[in-house]
């Protein structure tokens, strides 16, 4: 969220959960993940970008509903 009156303009909010392993390890044994997402719009749809565990990147529109429950300070 952009604050253009705030002495600090980005705010970021409470987390919101997109993505979750759930537990399911790895063949090495492991369960976290180290992921580098990004976060775009495609035709007017917000886009998460995140590494699978492999080989692939990949797109999850994300709903707008859940946007739009965040929490800002």
């Amino acid at each position: 969220m952009k604050k253009p009156e705030a002495q600090q303009p980005v705010w970021l909010s409470s987390p919101i959960l997109l993505m979750d392993c759930d537990d399911v390890p790895v063949p090495c044994g492991r369960v976290d993940m180290s992921l580098y997402s990004s976060f775009t719009w495609l035709d007017g749809e917000p886009v998460l970008w995140y590494p699978d565990r492999k080989f692939f990147l990949l797109g999850r529109i994300i709903d707008r509903r859940r946007l739009n429950r965040a929490v800002f300070p």
